[in-house]
């Protein structure tokens, strides 16, 4: 069973030292106390298995801010961001804090473990990426089997264009503008979004969404 799999995923995830001692793993942070039965905390948001749409964000925090939000998504800008932007195609989405998962989405990070510090930019390289989208994100994105992807950011696109041995694709400013999205190996669409706080103008972050919307509703 689909649910059988994706617990064997995150016992695997929970046991995970590849990117170690760089970066943390939640199962290893304060005793596990802020972990969940999740692959990652991102994931706590939104986690419907049979989802439309898998959204993959670079990294969910440092360990400071993990912790200062008990390991859950927690009110950012970043979030409300997200949740304007998907409310267009997913209206009965509610905010982190409301912890009512939608049908239809999930979301996941291109890197699970977390970087020390504080600051959100603390130090997540690109190593820690492709290795952990190498290890878990493919089997992730294959087990929820979506329609399509949408990755927030360079990095994430990156992440998840390697997990996918996908070497022959656009660029990521190409990728942006595809109307349909990018078929990667498999038939999965990739919808690659400005990260949702990048200064670009807020119409470029709207065409961007619509084509995703656009896409499902037509599919």
């Amino acid at each position: 069973m689909k649910a059988d799999r994706y617990a064997d995923l995150v016992r695997r995830r929970k046991a995970c030292t590849l990117c170690a001692p760089d970066l943390a793993n939640p199962a290893y942070i304060e005793g596990g106390r802020f972990d969940s039965e999740q692959i990652g905390p991102y994931t706590r948001w939104q986690n419907d298995l049979d989802a439309r749409v898998v959204v993959v964000g670079k990294d969910f925090a440092p360990v400071a801010r993990f912790i200062g939000y008990s390991g859950r998504p927690a009110d950012t800008r970043t979030n409300r961001q997200i949740l304007q932007h998907l409310r267009d195609g997913f209206p009965n989405m509610k905010a982190p804090d409301e912890d009512s998962p939608c049908p239809g989405l999930f979301f996941t990070n291109a890197v699970l473990c977390l970087a020390g510090g504080r600051a959100m930019r603390s130090m997540v390289a690109g190593r820690h990426v492709r290795t952990c989208a190498r290890a878990y994100l493919r089997d992730t994105i294959d087990l929820v089997g979506p329609l399509a992807v949408a990755t927030l950011g360079l990095q994430a696109t990156e992440g998840t264009l390697h997990a996918f041995g996908a070497t022959d694709a656009p660029s990521f400013a190409e990728l942006k503008r595809l109307d349909a999205g990018w078929a990667m190996p498999g038939g999965i669409r990739l919808f690659a979004m400005p990260h949702p706080v990048a200064s670009v103008k807020d119409d470029v972050h709207d065409v961007c969404w619509r084509r995703l919307h656009q896409w499902l509703a037509s599919s």
